[in-house]
């Protein structure tokens, strides 16, 4: 770790940085708070994620390796699933809020169906789906962890695949 941290350090002080103000639509209050959210949620997915695939692992594996051992029981691991997916889903929709805010600020309106914006939403509905069979369905144990698992692609489309398509507000192309 020490020869990588000292060659980003290398890379930190070698480039040349010029102080310049920040642009009026990053200077929103609401920029910070959705931004926020955001990561709060994306972490406790991946969170979620992780616990199902140990659950996953530790219900179909006999001979628990010593990794698997330090995650506690099934039983356990099947609330904090659905602990963590239920308090993403809480910081999801709170971030989609406060970026709706921000939005109508910066461009007159809440919402334009820009492909982050509808990405977004729709991460947002599967884990709403997640929790919907959770809780009405009863669904417990492997069936849910799969779906967790598999709720992450959104996630992970909407936070970095949508930056690498072109003509969006957020386009890194």
């Amino acid at each position: 770790a020490a020869p990588a941290i000292l060659f980003m350090l290398g890379i930190g002080v070698g480039t040349e940085s010029e102080m310049v103000p920040l642009r009026p639509p990053y200077k929103s209050n609401w920029l910070f708070i959705h931004i926020g959210f955001a990561w709060f949620a994306w972490g406790c997915f991946v969170a979620a994620t992780i616990q199902a695939a140990a659950f996953i692992l530790k219900s179909y594996k006999k001979n628990i390796g010593s990794f698997l051992q330090k995650f506690p029981s099934i039983e356990v691991l099947d609330e904090l699933m659905f602990k963590f997916v239920l308090f993403g889903f809480i910081c999801q929709g709170l971030m989609i809020a406060a970026g709706a805010i921000w939005a109508h600020q910066l461009w007159g309106r809440y919402w334009g169906w820009d492909p982050v914006e509808t990405w977004s939403l729709v991460c947002w509905l599967v884990y709403g789906l997640v929790l919907h069979f959770r809780l009405m369905m009863s669904w417990k144990g492997v069936k849910i962890a799969v779906l967790i698992l598999l709720s992450l692609l959104t996630c992970i489309f909407y936070f970095w695949g949508i930056g690498f398509m072109p003509q969006t507000h957020t386009s890194m192309m």
